[in-house]
């Protein structure tokens, strides 16, 4: 048998005790340990039958460069840039964590479709069709106007399975329709200037008129009012905080700079990053409370930060401010939490993010 090595390279010194093997044939070596830690998709390591000698692989629908990137978001070390990657390789990509529930990769995935204006214009059907799938309705809200000029068969083609995502989008296109209906029928003026239309022609104001006309539309009707009918029609939204998902104990305290008290895990702290101490390496007192640890950020960019230090959903910073976001940047690289490090750096590095 050809010998699988783990994707990460020299980097990795866990030894491989699983194989996985890709769509297209290729082996890639990975560690049962890491695949339970990092992933709620994977079996955990005490469910899984050891084998003698070389263990048999396991098949995946995946290709092997997918595999390979999803493997690397399982290792406590920085992740990999994805900003460059194509784009049927980042859906792919996504895909995958999703299926896999791999929440590190879902995230970085997420911030790449999701920050970027230059993707929903240009691929707006790979944009809603994967928010419909996995619950991002704020996705699905910015990419559906993009679809408003196909015809309803290229709509059938990518969502006609899923009957409440079709209803709806029927209907927000005919609001657009009603919108251009009224913006090519009224009587249109504009004081001081009162000019007139003939038919077939177009006035100066015109321009003014019609932002005006889809400001109203999006305001009343349009793309915000998108996913009404889905979440209607019991379309279940996946999580976006841990909150009460979490049912570890609290064993360590974070103190913010802000004088808030912030319950943490040790093992979650020593699993996601590289900058906190082991968990053994944390006093325990002898009256049985927790430690309380002073650290120098304020307490909402800790709670962000120990948001993405579980095997859940992790926030969605798409929305957050320059300052803050950059808040966070700070203390993920400060404290090496790699999750937290990827994601930032993703939605720094767009384009359209980037400060001038």
């Amino acid at each position: 048998m050809t010998e699988a090595r783990c994707p990460v390279g020299t980097e990795c010194r866990l030894p491989v005790d699983i194989i996985l093997k890709s769509s297209d044939g290729v082996l890639l070596g990975g560690h049962q340990a890491n695949l339970g830690a990092y992933s709620e998709g994977f079996p955990p390591p005490s469910l899984i039958t050891p084998s003698i000698g070389h263990p048999d692989p396991a098949n995946f629908e995946e290709t092997s460069e997918t595999l390979a990137l999803l493997l690397r978001f399982m290792h406590n070390l920085q992740l990999p840039d994805i900003t460059e990657l194509q784009v049927n390789k980042l859906f792919a990509l996504a895909d995958a964590a999703e299926k896999w529930r791999v929440p590190s990769a879902m995230v970085v995935c997420y911030t790449q479709i999701a920050s970027s204006q230059t993707m929903r214009q240009k691929y707006p059907f790979k944009c809603l069709v994967y928010a419909l799938k996995y619950g991002y309705p704020k996705v699905a809200d910015v990419a559906a106007p993009y679809t408003i000029p196909d015809c309803y068969d290229t709509v059938a083609k990518h969502i006609g399975h899923d009957r409440a995502a079709t209803h709806a989008w029927l209907r927000l296109r005919q609001s657009w329709l009603d919108v251009l209906d009224k913006v090519f029928t009224s009587s249109i003026q504009y004081e001081p200037y009162v000019i007139r239309c003939e038919p077939g022609r177009c006035f100066k104001n015109w321009p003014l008129y019609f932002n005006a006309t889809l400001a109203e539309a999006r305001a009343f009707k349009g793309p915000t009012d998108f996913l009404k009918w889905v979440v209607d029609q019991d379309f279940s939204l996946n999580p976006l905080f841990v909150g009460s998902e979490c049912q570890l104990p609290i064993d360590v305290i974070l103190r913010s700079s802000d004088q808030v008290h912030i319950g943490a895990h040790t093992a979650n702290l020593e699993q996601w990053s590289e900058g906190f101490p082991p968990a053994d390496g944390v006093l325990k007192p002898a009256n049985g409370q927790p430690e309380i640890v002073d650290l120098t950020e304020d307490a909402e960019t800790l709670k962000t930060l120990l948001q993405c230090m579980h095997k859940a959903q992790y926030p969605d910073i798409s929305s957050m401010d320059g300052e803050k976001l950059f808040a966070l940047a700070h203390a993920a690289e400060k404290y090496r939490v790699h999750s937290a490090m990827a994601v930032c750096y993703s939605h720094i590095s767009k384009p359209s993010n980037r400060l001038v």
